[in-house]
């Protein structure tokens, strides 16, 4: 009988995730499976983490859970949203599944100096280093909106509402003495107002200006665990296009700057997750120990 070992992962970016880091470190091979692949036979088979979840407790009860390792993501499980506080701090496996350490897995991507390298090559802007400076300086602000939002978004039930900031981005932020991002909270009221019925907007405002508040006595890294994977790529890949904008020069034409922040602003999310992928390696490559969840992966394939 074969005792190959098998891991299951929700998606398709998931997987390639996975499958570069088992070549990037030269982990032991397993076959890796994305549940989104999978259609039939499913208690819930819209939700690709409770159709993992479902895989591992069947490999528990048939005695098969030592050839199969399971990913899934945390979501806002085991956080104390009130106070923006992390009630388990590491990794929490059951069994054989592993949940992420932060919300998703994307979240393993929220640092500066991965997101400067993957979002600088979607733009030809010449100043870009820059916004690369600016944006890295002001990063823990970025987190902060982002992890304050995801919050609100999940406590009316509207996860990933606030991805419709996107085009936004220029009404949302301003700079306060030509030099701090500032977040401007008439708008975000405007915005949030004027595309929820008023008894969720006003749910949504106030959990996230409570999030806001208890951030500031959270360290940054714990701050990125609260940030919805999608929710945060989209909310820094926005960041980063406005950073490009206010960084430009005085002498560069308008319209230049307006096509340089078009070219991050309109990149696909499949380009995106393919640059921060990239970008995640090198840094791994050339400083193994360097991004805060580096040692989780290797833990994850030596099971």
């Amino acid at each position: 009988m074969s005792r190959q070992h098998f891991i299951v992962v929700e998606g398709k970016e998931d997987r390639e995730f996975v499958l570069n880091l088992r070549t990037k470190l030269n982990l032991p091979h397993r076959t890796v499976y994305a549940a989104s692949d999978m259609q039939n036979g499913f208690s819930h088979p819209k939700c690709n983490r409770k159709k993992v979840e479902e895989i591992a407790s069947l490999s528990v009860e048939y005695g098969t859970s030592d050839r199969l390792t399971c990913l899934v993501d945390r979501e806002f499980r085991e956080f104390n949203l009130q106070r923006c506080s992390d009630k388990i701090g590491l990794h929490h496996v059951v069994n054989n599944t592993y949940w992420t350490l932060g919300h998703s897995f994307e979240n393993y991507f929220f640092d500066p100096t991965l997101l400067v390298k993957g979002f600088s090559c979607l733009t030809t802007a010449h100043w870009h280093a820059s916004a690369d400076q600016y944006f890295s300086s002001h990063f823990d602000f970025f987190s902060t909106i982002a992890a304050s939002l995801s919050i609100a978004d999940f406590e009316v039930e509207k996860s990933g509402f606030s991805i419709g900031l996107r085009p936004e981005i220029f009404k949302l932020f301003k700079e306060i003495n030509g030099a701090t991002p500032s977040l401007d909270t008439a708008y975000l009221d405007q915005f949030i107002n004027d595309r929820l019925d008023p008894k969720r907007a006003s749910r949504h405002l106030t959990s996230f200006k409570r999030s806001l508040a208890a951030m500031k006595n959270t360290i940054p890294s714990e701050v990125r665990k609260f940030i919805r994977g999608h929710t945060g790529i989209v909310i820094f890949q926005a960041s980063y296009a406005w950073c490009l904008a206010f960084t430009a020069p005085k002498t560069c034409d308008q319209n230049d700057i307006g096509s340089k922040v078009n070219e991050v602003l309109q990149a696909s999310s499949e380009s995106i997750f393919k640059q921060l992928l990239r970008s995640y390696l090198i840094i791994l490559d050339n400083t193994p120990c360097r991004l805060q969840f580096s040692a989780y992966p290797r833990q994850f394939f030596l099971r």
